[in-house]
């Protein structure tokens, strides 16, 4: 139909005066820019309620005129939470409305719950099918150390089936996603008056700060929920002690600041400057440091000089890495030791922390005309401190050149490393290729008004080295694992843990649940096989035989599915397929098992399981599918030694040289552990003195470290028992030999007496005293650390009463 026209207006009402007009008008818009199709055009403005679709945007607003106690009933816009929720108000709860010190007739709701829960509770309307909503609140903390936290703000979800929490801790200036499980620390001061945004997309939440732009935390939580409410409060039993100004809600959508409804005019609205969010500030030697200024981002810039006397023949140049293709290196040499030149970057005044994070890519060039490879120096005004990571190739050694540590590290440093280096305020810890151990730490008296980093060469030695990359993040100090993720485009070294020969010991004293790291302890504390049933005996007893002697006892007199085993993780970094296992133990008598000893090794692909049957005699290992029936009793004391080389494992006794079985196993597995204990198929009672684990090889007996003393061993029947005390004088050959750097000299002394052992060159020229002193009977001990001896030679001399003994040994470096 079409019909024409000379007017220009648009008109709503009776327009025919023949019938009968009536009708209810909720809204009308008019948009004269064309003609729009649902779905085309500018959108329906969010506060007009449209049939079959989202409810109309409005805020419904708690202005801390009353307490939430109060709002029942209220009617229009309030926000009602009224209903108390987790209610334990314990001692000492302040809940009251008082009036604002900062805002003239202002109102704000003081709460201080030192003890106990309590939060206050509004449902969402039972219309609502939405899963996405807006929540704005203006909060600060109490300042006092005795409330860990200000108000709690939590929202359950039911129409998106999940839920989450928003945490603020004042203390640590930290806001926290609970139900996320993350949480962001910020140079925000939380004792102060802070505007809250929470934007809740379904499972994700996104919180805003003082209305500035951009997230400063986000996360997605899997928690479910049935019930649709927020709350406010406390909810977990924690010390809460805050003021809330007001809190609004919008259930019409997520709404980040200036999209959605404005704020309520009255309301008033933090607008604080722009937070600091954390970020890796990067050099990735593209170009020179110098041509580092004004490259603007997230650039680290380096381009003020600082010690700017490069002498002669200093090369400073991008180079192309030859191990990875497009990358490029920083070459850095600087030959001349009375010369020296830094890259320098000022840190943000207002932004940087007492504890910052620094970390590069550095190898050093390998010849001797070079002492060093880079030094990696901080300046930290914010904690009056600072300090240098000095790195020495030659000697394989780091240093913290203000803390006055150093330390000689198992790693070639002309080959590629990344070092991370987490300063916090006055203590710096080090750590390579991003192993969780730190190989360094210090602490620094050497104060500063400065706030800088600096890169080079920043004393009089002769400094070479290549620089891939560096990273600083002035937020805070982070170890591996923590904080901000490295740069994906930047390539990090993966640590190569090598094992050092040494034992990890457990000794009977105290139950395997009570074990822990530390030290040379067997950590056996992680339960797994976990069943233990209501008959289970697990303690620590007297050793009837072995005066002051512990022993660990266990008895599960229950049948099948009753179990309890004692797991050890291997070094997750550890590559190696072979290591060794000793124990000592005895079978209880009446019990179908004594102890079953399994591992379980990805690094060969190999399991395997080392099981003893008391009654029938039987020695099995499991996944080799190979028994015997040794003549000796399970029922006495006996040492185990277990050689396990991948997946062939060999069985000794009493540390006779000759096994007494041997199998290899084709079981593989993905995991990556030794655990001993019950397994849950019959009865198992038994008693264990001691374990010892070494990672470092697989070794028969009399290789590898020799096993500690204080530990009880058992010998072949035909061998003297070595719990009596020594007839004669003896030395005995060192080992490993030859050694490279440290070496075991055991000795024996029947009586008191002074013994003197020297070490000498091959010229007779004395090197060393490493006894001199009046020892009673026994069997002794000793470690050479030869690290500071030349490759040669040497002999030891053994004096004691009228016994002289000497002995051959080489040092291989």
């Amino acid at each position: 139909v079409k019909a024409t026209s000379s007017n220009r207006h648009f008109r709503f009402g009776d327009g025919d005066s023949g019938n009968n007009f009536g009708a209810d008008i909720d809204w009308v818009i008019w948009d004269v820019t064309g003609a729009y199709a649902p779905g085309e055009g500018v959108q329906i403005p969010p506060y007009l309620k449209v049939d079959g679709g989202p409810p109309p945007a409005k805020w419904l607003v708690y202005d801390a005129g009353v307490l939430p106690t109060e709002t029942a009933g209220a009617g229009g816009d309030t926000l009602d939470i009224s209903d108390v929720s987790d209610d334990y108000p314990g001692t000492g709860m302040i809940a009251e409305i008082i009036d604002d010190p900062d805002i003239t007739g202002n109102k704000i709701f003081k709460y201080l719950h030192p003890d106990g829960k309590r939060t206050f509770c509004h449902y969402f309307d039972e219309s609502y099918e939405d899963s996405n909503f807006t929540i704005v609140t203006r909060i600060k903390g109490e300042n006092d150390v005795a409330y860990d936290r200000a108000f709690d703000i939590r929202w359950d979800n039911a129409n998106a089936g999940t839920r989450d929490e928003l945490r603020i801790w004042p203390a640590d200036s930290t806001l926290e996603l609970e139900k996320a499980d993350v949480s962001i620390k910020l140079d925000v001061d939380f004792y102060a008056w802070h505007t809250f945004r929470i934007v809740v997309s379904g499972d994700l939440a996104e919180v805003y700060l003082d209305e500035n732009p951009e997230p400063v935390v986000s996360g997605i939580t899997t928690a479910t929920t049935s019930s649709q409410y927020l709350k406010i409060g406390d909810g977990s039993g924690d010390a809460i002690g805050g003021y809330m100004d007001w809190l609004i809600l919008d259930v019409s959508g997520a709404y980040g600041p200036d999209e959605g409804l404005p704020i309520p005019e009255g309301l008033f609205v933090d607008h604080g400057p722009e937070p600091y969010i954390p970020k890796w500030l990067v050099y990735d030697a593209g170009i020179l440091p110098s041509e580092t200024a004004d490259c603007g981002g997230d650039t680290l810039d380096l381009s003020s000089v600082s010690d700017g006397s490069p002498g002669t023949g200093f090369v400073e140049e991008i180079i192309d890495d030859p191990d990875i293709s497009g990358n490029k290196l920083l070459k850095y040499l600087q030959p001349d030791a009375a010369a020296k030149t830094m890259y320098r970057h000022y840190m943000d005044e207002v932004n940087a922390a007492e504890s910052i994070t620094l970390m590069a890519r550095v190898k050093g060039e390998r010849d001797a005309a070079y002492d060093r490879a880079f030094d990696l120096q901080w300046r930290n005004a914010k904690a009056n401190a600072r300090d240098e990571l000095r790195i020495w190739p030659a000697d394989s050694t780091l240093e913290l050149e203000k803390a006055g540590v150093e330390v000689k590290v198992n790693l070639d440093l002309y080959e590629w490393h990344t070092y991370r280096i987490a300063v916090y305020g006055d203590s710096a810890v080090v750590f390579i290729d991003e192993y969780k151990e730190p190989y360094l730490s210090g602490v620094s008296s050497e104060t500063t008004s400065d706030l800088y980093i600096k890169i080079g060469d920043g004393s009089s030695d002769a400094v070479g080295g290549y620089l891939d990359w560096c990273i600083l993040d002035i937020s805070g100090a982070f170890e591996p694992g923590e904080g901000l993720a490295i740069p994906a485009e930047l390539y990090v070294d993966e640590f190569e843990f090598i094992a050092q020969p040494g034992w990890r010991i457990y000794d009977g004293s105290v139950l395997p649940t009570e074990t822990g790291d530390g030290g040379d302890s067997l950590n056996i504390s992680s339960l797994s096989d976990d069943s233990p049933g209501t008959d289970m005996v697990e303690e620590i007893v007297d050793d009837p035989d072995i005066t002051g002697n512990k022993l660990f006892q266990y008895e599960q007199p229950g049948q099948y599915g009753q179990k309890r085993m004692y797991r050890s993780y291997f070094n997750e970094y550890w590559k190696g397929t072979d290591f060794t296992l000793i124990f000592r133990t005895r079978a209880l008598d009446g019990y179908d098992q004594n102890f079953t000893f399994q591992w379980r090794l990805d690094n060969a692909n190999a399991r395997e399981d080392l099981r003893f049957y008391p009654p029938t005699g039987r020695l099995y290992l499991e996944k080799a599918g190979v028994e015997i029936f040794p003549e000796f009793s399970f029922l006495d004391w006996h040492t185990y030694r277990v050689a396990v080389y991948g997946d062939s494992t060999a069985v000794f006794v009493d540390e006779d040289p000759i096994p007494v079985i041997t199998g290899k196993t084709s079981d593989g597995t993905s995991d990556h552990y030794f655990k001993f204990g019950d397994r849950g198929a019959g009865t198992v009672g038994g008693l264990l003195d001691w374990m010892i684990m070494d990672i470092s090889g697989a070794y028969a007996p009399g290789e590898g470290v020799p096993i500690p003393e204080g530990l009880y061993v058992d010998v072949p029947d035909a061998v003297e028992d070595v719990a009596v005390l020594p007839k004669a004088f003896k030395l005995s050959q060192n080992y490993p030999n030859p050694f490279n750097p440290t070496t075991v000299i055991q000795y024996e002394v029947p009586r008191q007496s002074k013994v003197v052992i020297k070490l000498y060159d091959m010229l007779g020229k004395e090197v060393l005293t490493m006894v001199n002193k009046e020892q009673s009977a026994g069997r002794y001990s000793l470690t050479l650390d030869a690290s500071r001896l030349a490759s040669g030679i040497y002999f030891y001399n053994m004096q004691a009463d009228n016994f002289v003994k000497t002995k051959k040994m080489v040092l291989l470096k």
